[in-house]
């Protein structure tokens, strides 16, 4: 059994929950790499308030989610001190 690869097809994408109080955090990529090395990515913009997104598969440039091996984020916009004014609420795997 491959441990190294999960199969989230029978999820439609990916939930976060995220604010930056200050708005210096104005978006934020989320973005997943697949077994076979394709990967897909997509920026969100980040409220001032808790607000919740749904981010499907096709979102992210993905027609298959029965191998993905990670799900990462970036900062587009090159922040570095992130830890005191971007709050994740929540990260899951869409109902």
């Amino acid at each position: 059994m491959d441990c190294t690869a999960f199969d989230l097809s029978a999820y439609p994408g990916l939930v976060i929950s995220l604010a930056s109080a200050s708005g210096d955090i104005a978006a934020v990529g989320i973005g997943v790499d697949l077994a076979d090395g394709d990967k897909g990515e997509k920026k969100i913009d980040v409220p001032t308030t808790a607000e919740e997104v749904t981010i499907t598969w096709s979102d992210l440039g993905i027609s298959d989610a029965s191998r993905v091996k990670t799900i990462w984020g970036y900062f587009p916009n090159g922040a570095s001190d992130v830890a005191v004014d971007l709050v994740i609420d929540k990260l899951e795997l869409a109902p």
